[in-house]
């Protein structure tokens, strides 16, 4: 299945760019205990709490990755449509099909 910018938009992911990177990234940011796969193998209640920020992106060279910036964590960068990335965009809300 190709993902498309139209069905990443849809699941709540928003254009947005970095200083000094080229290219559109797609994030969406989210609570840990939104997310079912952080839910029950990230949080620690130490460094990974439950209202901690995660986010999950598509980077401009088709990649995904989730990162929690507050405990320096990183899944990632996994190929877009790959299962490791469908695995990270399923837990952001996008939908399986």
């Amino acid at each position: 299945m190709a993902i498309t910018i139209e069905q990443l938009v849809a699941a709540g992911f928003a254009e947005t760019s970095k200083a000094g990177q080229a290219g559109v990234f797609y994030s969406k940011r989210l609570q840990a205990w939104d997310m079912p796969y952080v839910r029950e193998h990230i949080i620690d209640d130490k460094t990974v709490l439950p209202e901690t920020e995660v986010i999950v992106e598509v980077t401009p060279d088709k990649c995904v990755l989730m990162y929690i910036e507050d405990a320096d964590y990183v899944e990632g960068p996994a190929a877009l449509e790959s299962d490791d990335a469908m695995g990270l965009l399923n837990d952001a809300g996008f939908p399986s099909n």
